[in-house]
């Protein structure tokens, strides 16, 4: 889809409200957003944005509300239930210019639907592992950021929304249980 805007960095399915199906598969570049929508052989495809890149396959998250968010391009992208694309990273631009731009796609992220916040770790600085988080609450629109725990991976369980990270804290490496405790898990 759209080779002339380089490959792809990350991919979604979502709905959108102007598309024939409703439902469409949202292809993120470096430096665009492209859809897929409709059925074989009455495929529709287009651009929603020319400048809203995705830097990583792991940095966009739909959340309940229905909009996308993600990161790239140095700031963070959403696009609500009518497929409107909008910045919203203005708020916290001093910040998104330390993100490390060489090893930005390692980030990673997930949704914390417990509280309503997607949660976005990208390498801040020097650092080449995600060591800060972006945190976004999608139910008020608010960021807040924590540099305490350092991910390496995360996933929600689906039946609970705890969401089970792997990283470090207190420069001792191991997996946690995200926004209820920190106590140690112990590997057998």
């Amino acid at each position: 889809v759209f080779p002339a805007t380089g490959p792809i960095t990350a991919a979604i399915t979502t709905r959108l409200a102007y598309a024939e199906q409703s439902s469409a598969l949202l292809i993120f570049k470096e430096g665009s957003t492209h859809f897929l929508s409709g059925e074989y052989p009455n495929w529709h495809i287009g651009t929603l944005h020319s400048n809203a890149g995705c830097a990583g396959p792991s940095l966009v998250q739909a959340v309940p509300d229905g909009s996308v968010i993600w990161y790239g391009a140095k700031t963070f992208w959403r696009m609500d239930t009518d497929g409107k694309v909008s910045d919203i990273g203005t708020p916290i631009q001093k910040r998104l210019s330390r993100i490390n731009p060489t090893y930005a796609h390692m980030g990673i992220s997930f949704v914390d639907y417990r509280v309503g916040e997607a949660v976005f770790v990208l390498p801040v600085d020097d650092q080449t592992e995600p060591n800060m988080q972006f945190i976004f609450d999608y139910r008020v629109q608010g960021w807040r950021l924590r540099e305490d725990l350092k991910f390496n991976c995360a996933a929600v369980t689906p039946s609970s929304g705890v969401v089970i990270a792997g990283g470090t804290y207190d420069n001792k490496p191991n997996i946690y249980v995200y926004a209820v405790s920190y106590t140690h898990l112990r590997a057998h």
